[in-house]
């Protein structure tokens, strides 16, 4: 998957930005990953946790916050001005 100069391989679950390599957890890159299936949508917490985490997970939606911080740390060039991920 593509969005401007952030590549996804799905299948090697590897990152990059800018054809560089970027280093993500699990998490973050499945975060990602669903993200990008659903680029322009707004997705809630609620959803993002059922879809990365799964239905069994025990835990707060607070968790997907935390995470969006963390992976948009590591893809946005300015972070006063996010354009990849807005919350």
């Amino acid at each position: 998957m593509r969005s401007g100069d952030l590549l996804l391989n799905l299948v090697s679950r590897r990152a990059y930005l800018s054809g560089k390599e970027l280093v993500l957890s699990p998490k973050e890159f499945s975060l990602l990953a669903e993200l990008m299936r659903h680029q322009g949508a707004v997705l809630s917490r609620d959803l993002l946790l059922c879809r990365v985490w799964g239905y069994d997970f025990f835990g707060d939606s607070r968790t997907v916050v935390v995470h969006l911080r963390w992976l948009g740390g590591k893809i946005v060039c300015n972070p006063s001005q996010p354009a990849r991920i807005a919350s």
